[in-house]
């Protein structure tokens, strides 16, 4: 994940582009959103997330604590499924010649865990409501 990290404004800009691109229905919900602030916040959470990989109990509260703000958000289920694929598109578009098959089967691994325990987090405001 080093050069994930050592390229994270270009995977970010990648994101955004890629997930703005596959649903333009999804602009309307950043309408209100300072996107230089939305990309700092993405950058902030993919560090989080790649220092704590080790570190399961925390990176889960992490992002369980992360799906419950995304609540106020409004995002939705079948918004984590629009960021899975933007986020696989924009891990392989930054390692370019490193993909392969064992990097594409761990990054899809993470990409789940990320957003299972998110939606986790959603879930519990969901059931509070």
């Amino acid at each position: 994940m080093e050069k994930i990290l050592n390229n994270i404004d270009l995977f970010v800009d990648y994101f955004y582009k890629d997930f703005f691109e596959e649903t333009p229905e999804i602009v309307e919900t950043f309408r209100n959103t300072n996107l230089s602030l939305q990309k700092k916040e993405l950058k902030f959470g993919l560090k989080k997330v790649f220092s704590l990989i080790e570190k399961r109990e925390e990176l889960d509260e992490f992002l369980f604590e992360l799906g419950v703000r995304h609540v106020s958000y409004e995002v939705t289920p079948k918004h984590y499924q629009i960021v899975k694929r933007s986020l696989m598109k924009s891990f392989r578009h930054v390692l370019a010649e490193d993909w392969d098959e064992e990097i594409e089967s761990r990054v899809g691994s993470l990409i789940e865990h990320i957003c299972s325990k998110m939606h986790d987090g959603a879930l519990t405001v969901s059931k509070a409501a």
